[in-house]
Parts: structure tokens; C-alpha cells; sequence
């Protein structure tokens, strides 16, 4: 007899997990690894393309090196991830139907690169804990997971590369970090500056928050409907994790407003103390 609790047959969401946990290991394993291995060896060639660009050669403080290179990691990744996103959400047919279930093989490969790349995140982000800190392991866990129940059921794709555009703004926000490094005029730092907070307003919180009511409005719509346990269960777990990630990037907005505020005014002192 199963365990019934709060509506949730959790004997079978966990034998849903166990059959997901096989599905990974061997059908998506092979191309999650080699995104994952991928992003490892961008992040430890990293030292040679921020030398270059810095015109000198890199000598990092051994705990700051990793969250340094990490920059170069992320910068390559949103450049790679938002050609598949907007390709998937602009061009791909296979998208256009059925927000929720539709599935198409660039979706599948777009969505397999991010989850590498999480995955990746995730393991330096613990690795690293001092330096990262609790805000982004979270978002890496949350993402990681979110990206990889996509994944295992071929769902969700369409809403996966609308997500991924949040990325637009990633290279404004490691563009940023190179040029204070290289100590570039202060007009060019501004108007990146200016971008950044652009891209991360429009995608993460205007776009984002206000779409992401729409995704949950879908899902409330399909949650009567679902009769298995494992799918309401991850139907609640998209609600909260679209909510956790809107705050999440709010506060980074506010962050980035105040840090751009006092850039301007000229009581910034982190510059100073940024490794």
C-alpha cells in the first residue's frame, strides 16, 4: 500500500526519481559530461585569455583564482547559450506549438549545455563556498535542477530557453569586471555599466518576473490534471523556484543599482577591494 501524504504519493515519486536517476545514467549522461568537462577546460585555460586581454601575465591570489576565472567560464557560456535560447523561442518550429510540452533536438542540446554548465557551476560554487557564498550555490543548485527535470521529461523546454535568456546580461556584467581590470576610461566603464543594468532589467525583472506569472498560471491550470505525484510535485517545485529566482535577481539588481550609484557620485570604494 503507498505512502499518501498531503496528496503526494511519495513511494511513487520516489520510485519516479530512481527511474529518472537510470534515464540519466544512460541517456543523457554522455552529452550533460562533455558540456560539464567543456566549461573545465575553458575555466582552466581562462588564465591564458584574461593575461591576454590584461597584457600581462595573470598571477591571481590563490583564493580568489577561482572565482576570478570563473568569469571567463560564464562570459563564454551566455554567449553559447543565448544563440540556442533565442533560436528556440524565435525560429525553432518544433517550439511553436505547446509551451509546455513542446520538444525539438536544438531545445534538447541548448538545455543539455546549460545543464553541464550547472553542474559545473554547482561543484566550484561548493568548492569554493567561501568566495561564491550562499546566493549563488543556490542559484546554481536551483537552475541545475530545474534544467535537468526539463531534461529527463522532454517538458518545459520552451519556458527552459526563455530562461536562459536571462543570460543577456552576463557579458555587460564580466565586461564590466575586465575593464575596472584593465583600467579602462570611465565613459567606457559607464556605458557598460549602463548596458548591464538595461539587459538585467529588461530580461531578469521586467521580462522575467512578469512572464514567469504566466508560466505559473499554465502550470495552476495543468496541476487538476496531473494524476501523478512526481509531476505535481515538480509543478509546486517550478512555482517555488520561479519566486526564489525573481528575488534572487532583484536584490542583484538592487545591488548593481546601489554599486552604480555610488560609482557616479564617487563614493565607491570596491574597486579597490574587487579581486
Amino acid at each position: 500500500m503507498s505512502a499518501e501524504v498531503d496528496g503526494f504519493d511519495w513511494e511513487a515519486v520516489l520510485a519516479d526519481w530512481q527511474r529518472r536517476g537510470n534515464n540519466l545514467a544512460t541517456v543523457h549522461a554522455v552529452p550533460v559530461l562533455v558540456s560539464a568537462v567543456l566549461w573545465t577546460l575553458v575555466h582552466e585555460c581562462s588564465g591564458w585569455v584574461l593575461g591576454f586581454f590584461l597584457n600581462t601575465k595573470l598571477d591571481l591570489p590563490p583564493t580568489h583564482s577561482f572565482k576570478w576565472r570563473s568569469r571567463v567560464v560564464s562570459f563564454f557560456f551566455s554567449l553559447t547559450i543565448l544563440v540556442g535560447a533565442f533560436y528556440g523561442l524565435l525560429f525553432d518550429p518544433f517550439l511553436q506549438g505547446d509551451s509546455f510540452t513542446s520538444y525539438s533536438t536544438v531545445a534538447y542540446y541548448t538545455i543539455t549545455t546549460a545543464v553541464g554548465f550547472f553542474l559545473w557551476d554547482v561543484i566550484i560554487c561548493a568548492r569554493h563556498y567561501d568566495e561564491f557564498r550562499f546566493p549563488l550555490l543556490f542559484h546554481g543548485i536551483a537552475c541545475l535542477l530545474t534544467f535537468l527535470h526539463s531534461l529527463q521529461d522532454g517538458k518545459f523546454m520552451y519556458y527552459g530557453c526563455f530562461y536562459l535568456t536571462f543570460e543577456a546580461s552576463t557579458p555587460f556584467l564580466n565586461m564590466q569586471w575586465l575593464l575596472e581590470k584593465m583600467n579602462a576610461r570611465p565613459s567606457l566603464k559607464l556605458a557598460n555599466g549602463v548596458l548591464l543594468l538595461s539587459s538585467f532589467f529588461v530580461f531578469r525583472i521586467a521580462l522575467g518576473i512578469g512572464y514567469s506569472f504566466l508560466v505559473w498560471q499554465d502550470i495552476n491550470e495543468r496541476l487538476p490534471a496531473m494524476t501523478d505525484s512526481s509531476d505535481r510535485f515538480f509543478g509546486y517545485y517550478y512555482t517555488i523556484a520561479m519566486l526564489s529566482l525573481s528575488l534572487l535577481n532583484v536584490y542583484w539588481f538592487y545591488l548593481l543599482c546601489r554599486l552604480m550609484v555610488a560609482r557616479i557620485t564617487g563614493t565607491d570604494n570596491s574597486s579597490k577591494k574587487t579581486q
